[in-house]
């Protein structure tokens, strides 16, 4: 007669890894645990998930484990000011978010008959904090950018204003180190 073991598995960490600008999860990732590293213990990643998994009955780690987390994605990577993070596993639940790198936004700004409005005062108004201006550049009348800037879920979206008149709400794209966008102003 041959008898048959069964082992058990138990989730001991969640790693959520996602984008400070805009709260999505982070994909593809590429994890690691960093030495040392018990043979009982396992990483599996799932989307912008990673979990921690170790089988039940054998002895806890001494010291606090660390795991190492890769965007993969080149162009992906690319726009984060650190695309690879090593995080302590101080708990059960836990979040990364993936700051981007500095992003600009630049406005084009024309009147109804798409002549350049010039030496106007554009900013950026974030719900929370401090409105960032967008002066115009020299020598591209009517073309207004901010300094780069790292923005957040906090302050993107944003809404834009001409001379403190509201013209619309706009965010930025992850995807690009510099959103934008044509504005056609009538104040």
């Amino acid at each position: 007669m041959t008898a048959l073991g069964t082992t058990t598995e138990r989730l001991l960490h969640r790693v959520t890894a996602t984008h400070a600008l805009t709260g999505a999860p982070v994909t593809p990732l590429a994890a690691r645990l960093l030495p040392p590293v018990p043979p009982w213990w396992t990483v599996v990643v799932k989307g912008g998930d990673v979990l921690v998994i170790a089988r039940t009955g054998l002895p806890p780690v001494a010291g606090t484990p660390r795991l190492s987390l890769r965007v993969t994605h080149p162009g992906t990577a690319a726009l984060l000011a650190q695309p690879t993070v090593d995080i302590p596993l101080t708990g059960p639940e836990l979040a990364h978010a993936f700051a981007p790198v500095p992003q600009t936004v630049t406005v084009v700004l024309t009147d109804g008959t798409g002549a350049p409005r010039t030496g106007r005062d554009v900013e950026a108004v974030p719900p929370a904090g401090a409105a960032v201006p967008l002066p115009e550049l020299g020598g591209t009348p009517g073309t207004y950018r901010s300094a780069a800037l790292t923005w957040t879920a906090a302050t993107s979206p944003f809404d834009l204003t001409v001379d403190g008149v509201p013209q619309r709400r706009l965010g930025l794209d992850p995807t690009r180190i510099d959103t934008r966008v044509h504005v056609v102003s009538t104040t």
